[in-house]
């Protein structure tokens, strides 16, 4: 199962790699070192990809009862258990393995690019669709 789910990633990462996203405008003045994102539930989530993948351009995130990068392996059961309730079946050992397997790709960027980001979580003590332990 695993090794059709690493496999099956990986062809499309590589699809998706061949697509180009554009710079940003000429004149925008941003500080690139300050660019941060931030996120609820599944703004979090989104927030979470958006620093994975663009961790050159963005230097820190704060998430908020959100998941963790690439938790649900694109099945939408796992993001409905493991993701919010079930953190006994997510493997960081897994995750971390895909997100430097990605980066290798060249989808993403890579890993260490993170190391000195600026990382705020949250969860609360008393939430209905997060357990703490899955933040």
């Amino acid at each position: 199962m695993r090794v059709y789910v690493t496999i099956t990633l990986l062809a499309g990462l590589l699809v998706c790699a061949a697509q180009h996203i554009p710079p940003l405008p000429k004149g925008l003045k941003i500080n690139r070192s300050t660019v941060t994102v931030s996120g609820v539930s599944s703004g979090g989530a989104m927030a979470t990809q958006l620093h994975v993948s663009y961790s050159q351009l963005i230097h820190g995130i704060a998430m908020y009862a959100a998941p963790p990068f690439y938790c649900a392996n694109n099945d939408a059961l796992l993001a409905l258990s493991a993701c919010m309730k079930e953190p006994w079946l997510i493997s960081t050992t897994e995750l971390t393995a895909i997100t430097e397997a990605t980066a290798l790709t060249g989808f993403i960027d890579a890993p260490i690019n993170m190391a000195n980001s600026y990382v705020w979580l949250y969860s609360g003590t008393n939430g209905k669709l997060f357990t703490q332990l899955t933040i």
